[in-house]
């Protein structure tokens, strides 16, 4: 459990550290702040296209549209419970992915190249792979485009079409599925399920390659969490009610008690990669990441009971 003191400390690194739209979800989830206050900051890493760039996420400075950018963008949403197809910053978005901007060979691209004229960590850095993309964003923006497009829609068929192929690739692939694109199918999975489209898609066979994916891939040696960027539970699952939480219980709990052990003194928590090149812009990224790194992890421990504050 974490104390009260404990969620003070976070509470004051939050205050001297985090930046507008950072501080506005802490509010959002703590403080009684609002949607509508997250909303509009977030507003303001959106461009005219209706796609979003300038760091949001924080690894990659380009102030430019992308799909991977645009993902971020809409877990913030999630976050904060927007689900109305008729909001403008969701019928914006739309247009963003519907355009084919940030896309190639009939999926959005992970990089693009506009990503390499601006700091970055070398994962982003945009190379001829990008041009046969995988399904990170792609499987969690289908999904996304089929919730939200009017069936019928230019905007429903991409996301339709896109998740068809997905799901049929990801149940006949042999090999494990990496842990960011497998958050992925798991978003376009529950999209599918909220939309019940059993009839469209084998559920129960996505449902059970989802946790037998899940299982692989979380990493059980908890030595390696604090020292390395590996899968913990809370990559692919965040509630107690997950399809993903049986079997995995006591991982969580070594989570959440690794979670609580690991906080400084000061009240934040370490990031566990590093850029290598572009060290005094890392060094502002870094400081981002712990404020997002800190929402997250308080809300995992409210979410879990374990939270007093």
């Amino acid at each position: 459990m974490l104390t009260g003191n404990q969620y003070q400390q976070i509470r004051s690194w939050i205050y001297r550290n985090a930046r507008p739209l950072d501080m506005a979800r802490w509010n959002y989830h703590f403080e009684g702040g609002t949607a509508d206050d997250v909303i509009r900051i977030l507003e303001s890493f959106q461009n005219k296209d209706g796609g979003f760039g300038h760091a949001l996420e924080a690894d990659c400075w380009n102030p430019n549209s992308s799909p991977l950018q645009t993902w971020w963008a809409i877990q913030f949403l999630k976050e904060i419970g927007l689900r109305d197809s008729s909001h403008p910053m969701i019928k914006s978005i739309m247009k963003y992915l519907a355009s084919g901007d940030g896309m190639a060979k009939g999926r959005w691209q992970f990089s693009v190249p506009s990503n390499n004229d601006y700091p970055r960590a070398p994962w982003w850095s945009y190379s001829e792979a990008d041009e046969n993309p995988g399904y990170n964003p792609s499987a969690a923006l289908a999904g996304f485009m089929i919730k939200n497009g009017e069936k019928g829609s230019d905007e429903f068929k991409i996301g339709f079409d896109i998740a068809g192929e997905a799901v049929e690739i990801f149940l006949n692939r042999n090999e494990s599925t990496e842990m960011h694109e497998l958050r992925c199918f798991i978003e376009l999975y529950e999209y599918l399920v909220e939309l019940d489209m059993n009839s469209v898609v084998d559920i129960e066979a996505f449902r059970k390659r989802l946790i037998d994916q899940v299982n692989c891939t979380i990493e059980k040696d908890i030595s390696k969490w604090a020292a390395e960027y590996c899968c913990k539970p809370s990559h692919l699952f965040r509630k107690p009610d997950s399809i993903f939480f049986k079997g995995n219980e006591k991982l969580m709990e070594e989570e959440l008690r690794f979670i609580t052990d690991s906080l400084s003194d000061e009240g934040s928590w370490a990031v566990t990669w590093e850029w290598g090149d572009y060290e005094r812009e890392f060094a502002v990224s870094r400081r981002w990441w712990q404020a997002n790194i800190g929402i997250q992890n308080l809300v995992l421990l409210r979410d879990f009971g374990r939270l007093k504050y």
